[in-house]
């Protein structure tokens, strides 16, 4: 089996959900919470990206994996505007880049899978991270974003804000409701 992980090399510019936006959907007036509704919006988005498996702003990610998957390898988040490259370890523990003549994809498949035009190369075989593809998530603008995920959004951060306690809850709220037709589904078996 691959293992796989995954961490952020640049974090997105903004957020999903301005904090004037955040306060008109909240009602609040002054800005006493500014602070406070700013890592609401945060804590939301965050919660509704990983629901969805979509990144809400524009943020590169590097994607490590134990050895190229037969089948190509499947993104763990999307929409994919670009992968910037892939580099490996080649069977003499030795960093290698994939050349881009060697591996297609469409930014428009979710979940997005890299292909390779022939096989993959071998790999180290004792490195967890044999393999890391650098590539860009999200959407460029939070204008950009899927109104029904900004909403989402917004009912989270309203939930947040106005229980700030932690409270049952029930098993599918108005936030899911809003993002469920969004999903992007992976299949467990997808990277081996």
């Amino acid at each position: 089996m691959i293992k796989t992980s995954v961490a952020i090399y640049t974090a997105a510019a903004s957020a999903s959900v301005s904090t004037a936006n955040a306060k008109a959907h909240l009602k609040v007036e002054h800005s006493n919470d500014d602070t406070l509704i700013d890592g609401y919006v945060k804590a939301a988005e965050g919660e509704v990206e990983s629901y969805t498996n979509r990144t809400m702003i524009s943020t590169v990610y590097d994607y490590y994996l134990s050895d190229f998957p037969k089948n190509g390898i499947v993104l763990p988040f999307s929409p994919v505007s670009a992968v910037t490259s892939i580099k490996y370890y080649d069977s003499s523990n030795v960093e290698q880049t994939l050349a881009s003549s060697n591996y297609y994809y469409n930014i428009y498949e979710e979940p997005c899978v890299i292909r390779y035009v022939d096989s993959a190369p071998s790999t180290y075989e004792d490195r967890s991270n044999a393999v890391v593809v650098r590539f860009t998530a999200g959407y460029a603008a939070a204008a950009n974003i899927p109104a029904p995920l900004v909403q989402a959004i917004k009912l989270l951060m309203a939930d947040l804000y106005e229980n700030r306690t932690d409270v049952p809850r029930e098993a599918f709220t108005a936030w899911m409701r809003c993002a469920y037709p969004l999903r992007v589904y992976h299949e467990p078996e997808e990277n081996e």
